[in-house]
């Protein structure tokens, strides 16, 4: 199964838009967003019609999941900016997105790690190779991240693969 992952979207519509250009191109079964769709001073309602319309599994990131419960004077200024943007139905949409999925049953996503979407997935060398934080053996993907060389992909413990990315 061939998968393009998408994340950190942001409310950057240019960015998506020129994505959704390559993904055009080539042949993904499945398109999976891992978060943070909309918060930003750019085009968060936009952003958001094109995400509703798309067929993609999403994944409620941090930021998606403050710039719909927390009072105006607790959020930063990107989640401010973009709610002010947002539409109910925008709000609607991102609050019922679930925090984690699994694709084909097996395949783990998550914005952050499997526990938390503001805690950053961490690698920690283990005896049989590299295990990374709480994400379940059988792999996955994870948006958020501030792991150095993000995008390359690594082969941890027991054969499993993962893929971390951050940004669309």
């Amino acid at each position: 199964m061939r998968i393009a992952v998408l994340a950190d979207i942001h409310g950057n519509i240019r960015a998506l838009e020129a994505v959704r250009a390559d993904l055009a191109q080539r042949s993904a079964d499945v398109v999976v967003n891992l978060g943070d769709h909309v918060s930003g001073p750019l085009d968060a309602a936009v952003t958001a019609d094109l995400l509703m319309s798309e067929s993609y599994i999403h994944i409620r990131g941090n930021h998606d999941r403050q710039v719909t419960t927390l009072p105006l004077d607790r959020m930063g200024a990107s989640d401010r900016a973009a709610h002010g943007q947002l539409l109910d139905r925008h709000l609607a949409w991102l609050s019922g997105l679930p925090p984690t999925d699994t694709l084909e049953g097996d395949i783990f996503l998550c914005h952050g790690s499997p526990d938390d979407d503001l805690e950053y997935l961490l690698e920690d060398v283990i005896e049989d190779g590299v295990g990374l934080g709480s994400l379940p053996r059988e792999g996955g993907f994870t948006g958020s991240t501030r792991r150095i060389g993000t995008g390359r992909r690594r082969n941890i413990a027991n054969g499993v693969r993962l893929r971390v990315l951050n940004g669309v």
